[in-house]
């Protein structure tokens, strides 16, 4: 196909209208060639408009928060994502494996002391450590 540089579509279509090989043109090449030009300009504007937000926007919390924001996405490097990743938690003090998981109550208790609380409602100030195998899921009503 020739470039942009060497032949330009012409507004309106005429009968004496040739492509870029000197060959008569058909009306229907015509607007086939008019849309795919039009398709190319829209994506083109789209392009530019996605990159001048992405510029503009500053960057997220989620993003500012992570600091391995230069590791690699590959799959293939699992090991070297997890082995950075345990690194970087061993340099702040935290294990990230822990021999223990300290439980503060037993699940009847739980139950017992959270029976009367209306569905959705939270208590912000109480922290409850649970451990234990999901069997089953049933709802207390």
């Amino acid at each position: 196909m020739a470039t942009a540089t060497e032949w330009v579509l012409p507004e309106k279509y005429t009968d004496d209208l040739k492509d870029e090989n000197g060959d008569p043109m058909s009306k229907s090449e015509f607007k086939k060639r008019q849309k795919a030009a039009q398709k190319a300009k829209e994506a083109a504007e789209k392009a530019a408009k996605k990159a001048a937000d992405a510029a503009a926007k500053p960057p997220s919390k989620k993003a500012a928060l992570l600091d391995d924001s230069a590791e690699e996405m590959d799959p293939t490097l699992y090991y070297e994502n997890r082995v950075k990743a345990v690194t970087a938690k061993k340099a702040r003090g935290i294990n990230p494996y822990p021999h223990k998981f300290e439980v503060s109550s037993q699940l009847p208790e739980y139950i017992q002391a959270f029976a009367g609380l209306e569905p959705g409602q939270r208590l912000d100030d109480v922290t409850v450590s649970l451990a234990g195998d999901q069997v089953r899921c049933v709802v207390i009503q």
